[in-house]
């Protein structure tokens, strides 16, 4: 249970640990990725907004200078087509004309668009230009601050909304525009890309992410309480188990005690021997719960170097002797000598033959065996019951684990049985083995090392 409750300690300070070094990754590729998606549609969205805005901007000087009786038809821009020759005039209140030569076509086209030809006729109105590209900004969903700035090509700023703002600390950047043909006026807008801009950008999938991680690390939590109240009702249980023991223990001793002082005639004596051995049965009952309780303290045992072949067959012939219509057989071809605690072995060997009992549909058909098998002695219980099933065999040494039955067969016990006869088999550095073929019956094979394999 304390290897248990460590590692799932482990196991929970990796998970939330994995989860927040996750969570960091996630929240910085989203930013990058949010970062470069605000930048392609904040510059198309500037470039709109921008020709719309010189556009009215052109509509109203146009009406301005009808009113004011000024001769429109000089104000126009244009240009030749053959000698590439870009041509704005601007007739009121500058009275210029600006030139553009161009190298080629594809320039020339370029620079005939209206943003770059309007702009000497219209100059921009930053303020009015701002509130226009928020209100797109806003339609586009990109929330975050930002700040328009006309620069030149010195990168001297020569206008800014807000006024107030260092536009240095806003690091994204839209694609920066060209404004007339003469290529020395540019307009820029730049946004706050700190974790506090963006988090107005993201909220809502930054919040989401965060009780994502949040729900895991409470659910973590509540499995390592849950544990945690798991090992206390297991310590609960075992001083009860270990209490209970206590208390079992004293009449079996004292019956063990008694019973070989009673002097009886031959015609009781059966039953004496019947009570001795019930109460030793009862003995090693006991200790196999008190061993199964604690589990994680590992098994002491106490061997002893004896003949393995009469060990089992003696064991063998107390259940005859019990039980006269078992059909129970004892098979050996060793006689090799094991060290083995009589006790725990003794239980561990009546808990398989018990099982193979209980699990006989009909008349119990049993066969015990010893034999060697390199320098290992085994011992083999076989049955031909109703078998086990393959999904359940690697689970069947689990403690409390059993197998599911028909409701007609027994149901005693608490499926601590093969538990136990795994740790009384790896207490002796063995191990315990299954073969089972469902409705066809199973067999168990306890394998110990011989002494001189040790």
């Amino acid at each position: 249970m304390k290897n248990r409750i460590k590692l799932s300690l482990y196991v929970a300070v990796i998970i939330i640990t994995a989860s927040l070094i996750l969570q960091y990754f996630l929240v910085d590729k989203m930013f990058n990725a949010e970062h470069d998606n605000i930048k392609v549609r904040a510059s198309l969205v500037l470039n709109d907004v921008l020709s719309l805005d010189l556009k009215q901007l052109g509509m109203e000087r146009h009406d301005m200078l009808i009113k004011n009786g000024v001769d429109v038809e000089n104000e126009m821009w244009g240009g030749n087509f053959e000698n590439k020759t870009v041509i704005v005039h601007v007739a009121y209140p500058e009275q210029k004309r600006i030139v553009r030569e161009c190298k080629t076509e594809e320039e020339w086209y370029e620079y005939m668009k209206d943003t770059y030809c309007r702009y000497h006729i219209t100059g921009v109105n930053l303020s009015r230009l701002d509130s226009a590209y928020k209100v797109a900004l806003e339609k586009h969903s990109i929330l975050l601050p930002f700040v328009l700035v006309q620069i030149d090509s010195t990168n001297t700023v020569l206008e800014k909304i807000p006024a107030d703002v260092d536009y240095n600390n806003y690091r994204l950047s839209a694609d920066t525009i060209p404004l007339g043909i003469d290529g020395k006026d540019f307009l820029v807008a730049r946004f706050d890309s700190s974790y506090y801009g963006m988090f107005r950008q993201m909220r809502f999938i930054l919040i989401a992410s965060f009780v994502i991680v949040f729900l895991l690390a409470f659910i973590t939590i509540y499995l390592l309480r849950t544990i945690f109240y798991q090992k206390k009702i297991a310590e609960v249980r075992e001083g009860l188990v270990n209490s209970i023991v206590h208390d079992l223990k004293n009449p079996v001793v004292y019956l063990n005690k008694v019973l070989p002082r009673i002097k009886t005639d031959e015609s009781q004596q059966k039953y004496i021997d019947t009570a001795k051995y019930k109460s030793e049965r009862l003995s090693q009952m006991i200790e196999k719960l008190l061993t199964t309780s604690s589990m994680d303290k590992g098994l002491s045992i106490t061997p002893q170097c004896v003949p393995v072949s009469e060990f089992v067959g003696s064991v063998v012939e107390q259940y005859k002797a019990d039980n006269e219509k078992l059909n129970i057989l004892f098979l050996s071809d060793t006689n090799e000598m094991a060290n083995i605690d009589r006790l725990h072995f003794c239980n561990a060997l009546n808990n398989l033959i018990d099982n193979a009992i209980k699990y006989s549909e009909e008349k119990a058909e049993i066969i015990v065996k010893c034999f060697k098998d390199n320098n290992y002695i085994c011992i083999s219980v076989r049955d031909c019951g109703i078998g086990i099933p393959k999904e359940f065999l690697k689970h069947l040494f689990e403690k409390h684990f059993r197998v599911p039955t028909d409701m007609s067969l027994p149901r005693t016990g608490f499926g601590l049985g093969l538990s136990y006869v795994m740790i009384v088999a790896k207490a002796h550095d063995g191990d315990v083995t299954v073969k089972s073929e469902y409705k066809k019956g199973s067999e168990f094979i306890i394998t110990i090392p011989l002494p001189n394999n040790n």
